[in-house]
């Protein structure tokens, strides 16, 4: 075991090893809108990253768009726009983390509904306390990009423009992209290689269970 270190493809192969199973999962991945590089704009990992073992997030924490460092002056009047293309648990999971935290949310995705992916019985309690937060949740609205203070949409079945004004900061929750960059430097070069989980294709952790499941008895 080998821990706090990266492995390269020499690396493996100094091993000489009979077997090599890649689980190297997947990267945070974004899209190429206009206004995505803004300082007051947050991939959700960050926002996770900064609460971990604290449940505090102080304004001052956060890089916020020009209208917001010269007026805002409490958090519950910080407006915060959640941008959910995940479908699963990272992006109700920030919303209702900022919810909780105090910050005015708003919640969107392109999808039929918010956190579509997520089976009922976890759905509906993000759903309610969302909502007992005043939270508001769009969807079928597609992100166009940001313009300062201001996030720029389209309605997903009509084209139709739309804007969110006096945002503050801008909260991106996209599916990762798969991290198959080792499993692809050893290929045909070791006697048996495999790849399990998130670098096959991301999906939800009962496929990465299943896979090294059938991996381990098959090796």
């Amino acid at each position: 075991m080998r821990l706090g270190r990266a492995i390269s493809a020499d690396d493996v192969l100094a091993l000489d090893p009979d077997a090599v199973i890649v689980a190297t999962g997947a990267l945070r991945d974004r899209p190429a809108l206009p206004g995505l590089d803004a300082p007051h704009v947050f991939d959700a990992e960050d926002i996770f990253d900064r609460t971990a073992g604290d449940w505090r997030l102080e304004i001052r924490d956060l890089r916020l768009s020009e209208r917001s460092q010269s007026q805002v002056s409490n958090l519950q009047s910080l407006h915060v726009v959640v941008i959910d293309e995940d479908g699963y648990a990272k992006g109700a999971g920030v919303a209702d983390l900022l919810a909780e935290l105090g910050y005015r949310v708003e919640l969107v995705t392109s999808q039929y509904m918010v956190a579509q992916e997520l089976p009922d019985m976890v759905r509906v309690p993000i759903y309610r306390r969302l909502y007992a937060r005043r939270a508001r949740l769009h969807a079928n609205l597609v992100l166009l990009g940001v313009e300062g203070d201001r996030v720029r949409l389209k309605q997903f079945f009509s084209d139709e423009e739309l804007a969110i004004e006096g945002v503050d900061a801008v909260v991106l929750s996209y599916p990762p992209r798969s991290d198959n960059a080792l499993a692809r430097a050893l290929k045909g070069r070791v006697p048996w290689l495999r790849m399990i989980g998130d670098c096959v294709a991301p999906r939800g952790v009962a496929n990465a269970i299943l896979e090294g499941t059938l991996v381990g008895r098959e090796v």
